[in-house]
């Protein structure tokens, strides 16, 4: 039997036969001995897979591709082709130079192959670049983007349309200093090709074995070689010193570089997927089961060949560094081996090809034999001698492109899109960019790798290739503004830069006011006190509101057209029509001043009035115009065709008025003659729509649909690129790009992210940004943020509840968006307008005292007690007063009790701040909503938190708010969280933590989980219930799942109030007789109880309300201690204080019993009727709260204080003592050991412990000292 080299290929879909002396081998013989081969049919096999053939292994094993990138039909994908060609073709210009940067003199240096050098080293030596980098441009070519090559100014790539049929590649050549094709592309008739520079020459190696050079400065060809071999020429070629080495079909070949002549021809164990790496002593390949070879440059022969006991498809490229070769086998193993001999050094871990820079390797470490998980891998700076790891990167945990050094920096990228530069001594990050596609498998397809050459740095990102070059250290030019703390114009001025320097607003701030608007709203105006704004509908008006309090100063105008934008300059709004009518009002009174009909027939471009002109532009049939107008008559002054005219408001300075539009089309005119200064783009592309221009710094900022450039104002010239969704803003050397899923801050000198702000759960910021006094406001799902612009660190929300109106999204839609001037920040959307001003001041926080009442039943564990309270019976009432509505439970602390009041009517509730020792007012009532609903409450470090309903038009939601304690400053709001609970400097809602101070969300795992409730925290757990008996536990630190109960069935109601003690979950839903109670630690069912309100816990027994009647259980159980009926209308929840249960009748008593034997210690009566804590349909959730020496009861509309009577306590009757009537509910399995690190509030056992058996029952009526008299205070306070 003869030895197996060959391997299964595939060209065409057709499958070939072996080289001349080699057996043709099936499939299904993979991984099979060589001797007992099943010699068939040569089976397919695909580019990137390996076909192994190991001693006694007998089942298959492939690597397959494990990222690739789809690309559209033969149709769409040329018709992308020919649009990016136009974008990037050179342009068209009138009176202005050609487009061009202004870039230093570029170095000599190249990237000639595969990983930048013929050795495929990945290193680049002598290269200026330098981070921070700047985008320099970005070109999307519709298909699989190559390695690029870098030499004479050009950048050379590949691009494949593996999805089209037929298949075929392309080879471009774009220009290294803006992007635009120099020439071609060239039509390559096959699904892949690669392609190697050497000596002004482009050697491209086509799938089929076609060989070609071109010509590099103008794309002709020079000579086509077909190789010996019809299939497997995947290899990337190498080309160096006159000759071309390119593999495939089972042999490496040499090729003349100035004639095309075959040199020589050597037979190789496979000959695909490893780009021969070439040395001056030595070109090497690599193959599967560790076939590797060293061939002589000049003559072919075999130097050395490492051989094992198996072998098949598929290969890697190795790399030469230092006297060794890293050969690469996923499957094997990864070698080390000597340059000269071939002998095995050692082995290595890596997915793609490493990268060396003197005695260090660079590699990234996919996993441990080698094979690249979707997820990404971790980039390791080791010893080349030693093996001694220096320090390791892990980036966003995607890294997947091979890595490439130079200048003292690494460089790798990221499937999610990250590009990073890291100092190569240390690891440390000193650069990062990000763009919306991500890096693929750089050991397959195109072979997508970073290439650095001639000062900047090539990178493909699935169909796009984006160029960076050293950012240029330059401050930025000042930054034109309107003179005035107000905004005029779309995005605040006539420069379009979103950014107020010198506003009077301070943080945090507070909602003034909110109205409901008849039309869609479209971006404010803010000018002397006023806030302008079109109202589009049926009909669209011009209105105007008084900005401190909502009022209106003059009717709404009727504007008689479906829509229309406005602008303001000189005491006068102007405002344009979708029918091409100019008007001009009078802002003081709303009288209409002028009217004037522009001749074109689409207007949706915002208008722009500065220099005593009003510049707007429109889309006509063929072509556009943009037209200035005298802002006193309304005449005409002068007007310019332009290609396009719609959606782009004119950018108007002192010099010039810009307007730019798709394709690009960028124009600038003479602001007061109109003539032409420059223009940029090319006649064969007319753009369909506009992007609003901006100018910050020196610099104007123009957007396409897939990119954004920075260009000279003064000519055109390209000075680099952006990325922005949405018109940008900037605040001194900072520019602010919105992405749709995140808020970036960039700093201009040296063109790198400082910090990226990501929406929460996934939303999409669809407004443009606006920075005041250094602080960036934007919209995310509901809530206006405002993030520090220096540190990306959220400062402050607000909740609005809506989006603003849209973000340039078309013809026919209102632009709408954020604007800041005069102390206010105003926010349309949603069929309303918010607006807010500066709060108050905001006191430090302070420490929680222990004895506090900070929840529904007083702690966040809702356990109900308060152990270390020095409240002892009996009581006496303090103060007594009406509220005026329904009152919810109180949270008492630092002297205060905080309760919330819904009032009768159609009102929302009201938040007060009381005096504990008198009950007087010490600030509010605030009103939380306008519409009823529930409230609820939290305290912690001197915040006070309420979730209600929204205010306004915002109702459906729910929003929280954080006040000051001391004295009522809100300090934050957000819309679309749970009810709070706060513990420690730790705030919760539902399936979320939130910062204390900002409301900044921290976590948020679950994300399809619902609010539930109330969470129950304690030091070590964060449990929430949604109902349907589903409930988890979340780690406080970083909200990561410890558990999760999911219920048998769904027979139970909604979640009302569960409740952690002594390291079990008691849960608590309505509608159910019976009640889960779950292992704290792992959530294992452990029992049942059944209670009508949450339970109550002292030490080792707990307390149920059942049918009217209060049960104490021992604890771990079975056992009933007592029970107490009292007269019979017990509804409140218990809470134990010092050893004292408390529970209220409906009756209004009050009664105190010892928490250990249930004998009455006390009763009073408050004075009204006591209601069950009902969470979904009474007007207050109720409760008792105790602290600082103080029981708080509500009781309908009053609330009620009492505290220890100084006078000796009449005694208590003596308890009728006769066994339990009813058989004991609680059932609970053998208790687990506690884990302390995960409970609280639990009281000392009580001693002595009582006994299931002679239950003391009072009797249902007390006996005993009178009830105390109710005292009213010195100064009632009543909500009418």
């Amino acid at each position: 039997m003869r030895n197996l080299a060959g391997s299964c290929r595939r060209s065409g879909g057709h499958t070939r036969v072996a080289p001349l002396g080699r057996s043709r081998m099936s499939s299904a013989c993979r991984q099979k001995s060589a001797r007992n081969c099943d010699h068939g049919a040569v089976g397919p096999r695909r580019r990137g897979t390996w076909l192994v053939v190991a001693v006694a292994v007998v089942t298959a094993s492939t690597w397959h591709d494990y990222a690739t990138t789809s690309s559209p039909t033969a149709s769409a994908v040329k018709a992308s082709i020919s649009h990016a060609d136009a974008a990037t073709s050179s342009p068209t210009r009138s009176a202005a130079p050609s487009l061009r940067s202004s870039p230093s003199a570029l170095a000599t240096d190249a990237a000639v192959a595969y990983q930048i050098n013929p050795a495929h080293s990945g290193t680049q030596s002598g290269d200026p670049l330098k981070p921070g980098l700047a985008r320099r441009w970005e070109v999307d070519l519709g298909g699989n983007v190559s390695y690029p090559l870098i030499a004479d100014g050009s950048v050379y790539v590949t691009v494949a349309f593996p999805a089209a049929l037929p298949a075929y590649t392309r080879m471009y050549a774009l220009d290294l200093s803006s992007g635009r094709s120099r020439w071609g592309p060239v039509d390559l008739a096959t699904a892949w090709a690669t392609s190697a520079y050497d000596s002004g020459k482009l050697f491209v190696q086509l799938g089929d074995g076609t060989l070609k050079a071109l010509d590099a400065g103008s794309g002709a060809a020079l000579w086509t070689l077909r190789l010996p071999g019809t299939a497997g020429f995947s290899s990337p070629p190498t080309a160096t010193g006159g000759t071309i080495f390119t593999a495939g079909a089972g042999y490496v070949d040499a090729v003349s570089e100035s004639t095309g002549t075959l040199l020589w021809h050597t037979q190789v164990m496979n000959g695909d997927a490893s780009s021969p790496a070439v040395t001056s002593t030595g070109v090497y390949v690599g193959y599967a089961c560790n076939q590797d070879y060293d061939l002589n440059p000049t003559t072919g022969s075999v130097i050395w060949h490492h051989t094992s006991s198996c072998q098949g498809g598929g290969g890697l490229t190795p790399v030469p560094s230092n006297g060794r070769v890293y050969a690469r086998d996923p499957v094997q193993k990864n070698l080390i081996l000597d340059s000269a001999t071939g002998a095995e050094l050692g082995v290595f871990t890596a997915g793609p090809a490493p990268a060396f820079d003197g005695g260090t390797g660079f590699f990234l470490n996919m996993s441990a034999a080698g094979l690249p998980p979707a997820d990404g891998g971790t980039l390791e700076a080791r010893d080349a001698s030693t093996g001694t790891v220096k320090w390791t990167f892990a980036g966003d945990g995607g890294l997947k492109s091979a890595p490439i050094v130079s200048g003292g920096y690494v460089y790798d990228g990221s499937s999610s899109g990250a590009l990073y530069a890291l100092a190569e001594n240390t690891g440390q990050v000193v650069w990062t960019d990000r763009i919306s596609s991500g890096f693929t498998n750089p050991d397959s397809g195109q072979y997508p790798a970073l290439a650095i050459g001639q000062g900047g740095l090539a990178a493909p990102f699935g169909n796009s290739l984006v160029f960076y070059t050293s950012a240029v250290l330059a401050a930025p030019a000042p930054q034109p503004t309107s003179g005035s703390d107000s905004a005029v114009a779309y995005q605040l001025n006539a420069q379009h830069s979103g950014g107020q320097s010198t506003d009077p607003l301070r943080l945090p701030a507070t909602r003034l006011w909110g109205s409901a608007l008849e039309g869609t709203p479209s971006y404010p105006l803010i000018v002397g006190g006023r806030i302008y704004l079109t109202l589009s509908g049926s009909p669209t008006k011009l209105a105007a509101f008084n900005a401190a309090d909502g009022s209106v100063p003059w009717p709404a105008v009727d504007l008689s057209t479906s829509w229309a934008l406005p602008a303001y300059d000189g005491g006068r709004i102007f405002t344009i029509s979708a029918d091409g009518r100019l008007r001009a009002f009078d802002a003081a009174t709303g009288a209409q001043l002028w009217q004037t009909t522009l001749p074109q027939s689409s207007f949706h471009s915002p208008p722009t009035a500065a220099n005593g002109l009003v510049y707007v532009s429109s889309r006509g049939p063929s072509s556009g115009t943009l037209f200035a107008v005298d802002e006193q008559s309304g005449t005409v002054r002068w007007s310019q065709n332009v290609a396009g005219g719609d959606q782009s408001a004119p950018l108007v300075t002192t010099t010039g008025v810009y307007v730019s539009y798709t394709c690009p089309q960028v124009y600038d005119f003479d602001p007061v003659s109109g003539h032409l200064i420059w223009h940029i783009g090319s006649a064969s592309c007319t753009p369909d729509a506009g992007r609003t221009p901006v100018l910050s710094g020196g610099r104007l900022y123009v957007r396409d649909w897939h990119t954004g450039l920075i260009l000279d104002p003064a000519t055109g010239d390209q000075l680099g690129v952006f990325q922005s969704r949405v018109a940008p803003a900037f605040s001194g050397s900072m520019a602010f790009y919105n992405n749709g899923e995140a808020l970036e801050g960039w700093d201009l000198p040296t063109s790198s992210m400082v910090w990226r702000f990501d929406a929460d759960d996934g939303a999409f910021a669809e407004s443009a940004p606006v920075v005041v006094n250094g602080n960036v406001f934007e919209m995310l799902a509901g809530n206006l943020y405002a993030i520090d612009g220096k540190t990306g660190r959220q400062v402050w929300v607000g909740a609005v509840g809506a989006e603003p109106t849209a973000y340039e999204s078309g013809s026919g839609t209102v632009l709408g968006g954020i604007a800041a001037g005069g102390g206010y920040v105003v926010v349309p959307g949603g069929g309303q307008i918010t607006v807010f001003g500066s709060g108050g001041a905001v006191n430090p926080p302070t420490a929680t005292p222990a004895d506090a009442s900070v929840s529904h039943q007083v702690n966040p564990a809702h356990s109900g007690g308060q152990p270390s309270d020095g409240l002892t019976p009996p009581l006496a009432q303090k103060w007594s007063i009406d509220l005026g509505g329904a009152v919810s439970y109180p949270l008492i602390a630092g002297g205060r009790v905080f309760v919330v009041v819904q009032p009768a009517g159609n009102v929302g509730p009201r938040l007060y701040a009381l005096e504990r020792a008198t009950g007087r007012s010490i600030w509010g009532p605030v009103a939380l909503s306008d519409v009823r609903g529930h409230a609820i409450l939290a305290y912690d470090n001197g915040r006070v938190y309420a979730t209600g309903p929204g205010p306004g038009v915002v109702s459906q939601i729910s929003v929280m708010r954080a006040f000051d304690a001391a004295n009522g400053t809100e300090i934050w709001s957000r819309g679309g969280v749970g009810n709070p609970v706060a513990s420690q400097g730790r705030l919760f809602a539902g399936p979320r933590r939130l910062d204390e101070e900002t409301g900044h969300q921290l976590w948020h795992p679950v994300t399809y989980a619902v609010d539930g409730f109330l969470d129950d925290v304690t030091q070590g757990g964060v449990y929430l219930t949604e109902g349907c008996e589903f409930a988890f536990d979340m780690s406080p630190a970083d909200g990561a799942i410890v558990w999760r109960h999911y219920g048998a069935q769904c027979t139970s109601g909604p979640p009302e109030e569960s409740v952690v003690y002594g390291g079990r979950l008691y849960m608590h839903e309505g509608l159910t007789s019976t009640e889960t109670i779950l292992d704290a630690t792992t959530g294992a069912e452990v029992g049942t109880y059944a209670s009508d309100t949450p339970p109550a816990f002292a030490g080792n027994l707990i307390y149920f309300l059942r049918a009217n009647t209060l049960e104490a259980h021992n604890l771990p159980g079975p056992g009933i201690a007592w029970t107490f009926a009292g007269d019979g209308g017990l509804v409140t929840a218990p809470v134990i204080v010092n050893g004292v249960v408390y529970i209220g009748s409906s009756s209004g008593t009050l009664y105190g019993l010892s928490a250990a034997t249930g004998t009455l210690r006390w009763s009073g009566n408050v004075g009204a009727a006591m209601s069950r804590p009902d969470p979904m349909f009474a007007d207050a959730l109720t409760g008792f709260g105790a602290a600082e020496g103080t029981l708080v009861v509500p009781a309908g509309a009053r609330l009620v204080a009492y505290v220890s009577a100084t006078p000796a306590p009449t005694p208590s009757p003596t308890p009728i003592v006769t066994p339990p009537s009813r058989s004991d509910p609680v059932n609970q399995s053998s208790v687990n050991p506690i884990d302390s690190s995960r409970t609280s509030n639990q009281s000392p056992s009580l001693s002595p412990s009582p006994t299931p058996m002679g239950t003391p029952i009072p009797s249902s009526a007390p006996t005993g000292s009178a009830s105390p008299t109710p005292t009213a205070p010195s100064s009632p306070c009543r909500v009418l």
